[in-house]
């Protein structure tokens, strides 16, 4: 395992071979399903995305992650929730190429990259934008250009590791071929349940709605 703390442009961390060569192979088998699934379904998010949370927690080696860096206070009522990411071949860009701040009910974020072998990884970006995210669902995007961007780059087995806090703005995007990503995040329930206007990205973003049938 091969674990490396970086600042620029904001705390994150990147280990490379957490999971055996073992359990990479049973992830890589599960993520062929799951790209199978989605060439013969087509079903895609509104943001163009596959996405399919799964109820098992597949990626308890992650879980420790959280406390190697900073976070924003949060309550007791923390769910882990994970799911398969497909992005297709192509054109595909998150936010439509707009670097964006999650959500405030979210706290720690884990990327692990799959498939393909190569691809394009996570744009970290230095925006001057107001980094300020409102309570609950919302997350915030920007059109402000960035004064600079930084790739944690594609590797198979790598995962990028952030806890979400002001100005950590981010994109991705994909290559000519699909990005097959597992990732996990953990919620503080009581800021997301406790809204009384969603966020309309609701409709874009299904894991808000995947959270509040869960709870």
């Amino acid at each position: 395992m091969d674990l490396r703390h970086y600042d620029d442009p904001f705390p994150y961390i990147t280990v490379d071979n957490l999971l055996t060569d073992e359990r990479i192979s049973e992830i890589e088998a599960l993520a062929q399903i799951e790209l199978d699934t989605y060439h013969s379904t087509g079903e895609l998010t509104s943001m163009g995305k596959y996405v399919r949370y799964l109820e098992e927690d597949i990626l308890p080696e992650t879980n420790f992650l959280i406390d190697l860096l900073p976070h924003r206070p949060a309550s007791n009522n923390i769910k882990k929730i994970i799911h398969w990411c497909i992005c297709p071949a192509g054109e595909f860009t998150s936010s439509s190429g707009r670097p964006h701040l999650d959500p405030i009910a979210r706290i720690h974020t884990n990327t692990l990259y799959v498939y393909p072998n190569e691809s394009f990884g996570t744009m970290l970006c230095k925006n001057d934008a107001p980094s300020y995210i409102p309570e609950g669902d919302q997350s915030q995007l920007t059109d402000n250009p960035s004064e600079y961007e930084i790739e944690i780059p594609w590797k198979k087995n790598r995962i990028f590791s952030i806890n979400c806090m002001d100005g950590m703005w981010h994109y991705f995007k994909s290559s000519d071929k699909p990005r097959i990503t597992l990732q996990s995040f953990l919620v503080d329930i009581d800021k997301l349940v406790n809204v009384d206007e969603p966020w309309p990205s609701v409709k874009k973003s299904n894991w808000i709605d995947y959270v509040r049938s869960t709870v």
